[in-house]
């Protein structure tokens, strides 16, 4: 792939929870994760992580663990995207089933940027403020910044740099 121009390629990594994985039938363990992007990167190809947060029962604990788990494979980039209740998924269901939201809420804003529900554990205001802490902490990490200014090979890139930076704080 890296000899046919392939620079990025974007994971859906999801939960450093192996119950979440089995629950949600991810058909993947963390073990897997590690070792696909050790493989990509030992590639030279760059690796985006999404993650997800907000999935009903979800906890402080469990979030926390998902960030550090960013952190461990080493992602170049990574996204952290808070659960919607989407019509027939089992986020959905889950959420019905307990309490947290009732079948008359309507989601139309599909992109997860607005938290639309809790956890059952977590508030919608706590996951908003976990969500950035989540960007913050792994974005401003200074060895994070140290090889992103490493790797900056022009000024257009380091101004590319500086936006970014900026809508994170934002």
């Amino acid at each position: 792939m890296k000899k046919a121009g392939c620079n990025l390629i974007m994971f859906g990594v999801e939960w450093a929870d192996e119950e979440y994985l089995k629950e949600y039938k991810k058909n993947y363990s963390l073990d897997q994760v590690r070792a696909t992007f050790k493989l990509t990167a030992n590639a030279g190809i760059k690796r985006l992580g999404t993650f997800l947060i907000g999935v009903p029962g979800q906890d402080k604990e469990s979030i926390v663990n998902t960030l550090k788990f960013a952190k461990e494979i080493d992602a170049d980039y990574a996204s952290f995207n808070v659960a919607v209740p989407r019509s027939n998924t089992s986020f959905r269901e889950k959420a019905i089933e307990k309490g947290i939201i009732d079948d008359s809420v309507k989601i139309m804003d599909q992109s997860g940027d607005e938290v639309t529900m809790g956890t059952g554990k977590l508030s919608r205001d706590e996951l908003q403020k976990l969500r950035n802490w989540a960007y913050f902490s792994f974005y401003f990490r200074p060895s994070y910044i140290l090889k992103r200014l490493i790797a900056i090979r022009n000024w257009t890139e380091f101004k590319m740099h500086l936006r970014e930076a900026y809508f994170i704080l934002k």
